[in-house]
Parts: C-alpha cells; structure tokens; sequence
C-alpha cells in the first residue's frame, strides 16, 4: 500500500517520525496478512479519507488507522485496539472465526 503522507498531515499536525514508522510497521503487517492468509486491505475512500484503512474477513470489517497503529472492529462497541501487538490480536481473533470446527470424530 502506499500511503500519501503530505495528505495525512494535511488536516492535522503529526509526529512525521513517529507516525511515518508507525505506517510502515502496519504495512509490514498488512503484507504478512495478504500473503499468509490472503487478506486485502484497501483504502475505502482514500481522496476524503487517506489514513483510513479496511479489511474484511469473513462478515467482520475492520478499519485501520495506520499512522496511529489503532484499529476497530466495525459497528461494535467498545474502545480500538491500540499498539502492533492489539491490533494483530484482533486480526488473529476475526480469522480464528472463520475456522470451522464443527468436525466429526470417527472411531474404528
């Protein structure tokens, strides 16, 4: 993903450094995501809203905020996850759904 961080800043004052490393560490993570599971993040409105990222997995959306390494689960309540190791929890969390263990046993 490439990030236009001229547009980030464009609507408030930011930590270049801080929030510059902060993209790339979610990138990292997007692209481990994509190719280990297949997941595509996207920006959904990237011209209002470049700092906004989504994924959906299974029926969950969840929104990214990369510059902030925060991100939520949509339409649930509840504060965002905060920090690399949240906000990959809750992504482990939304693909855990997907598992179907609903299995047979069989016994000979």
């Amino acid at each position: 993903m490439e990030y236009n961080y001229e547009a980030l800043t464009a609507w408030k004052e930011m930590d270049f450094e801080t929030e510059t490393l902060s993209c790339f560490a979610m990138d990292d993570m997007f692209n481990y995501y994509k190719s280990k599971h297949g997941l595509q993040f996207y920006f959904p409105n990237y011209d209002a809203a470049p700092w906004h990222v989504q994924c959906k997995i299974g029926e969950t959306v969840i929104n990214f905020w990369p510059h902030k390494e925060k991100a939520h689960i949509e339409y649930t309540p509840g504060p965002a996850a905060e920090g690399m190791p949240k906000v990959r929890d809750m992504v482990n969390k939304a693909l855990a759904s997907l598992v179907d263990d609903n299995f047979d046993v069989i016994d000979d």
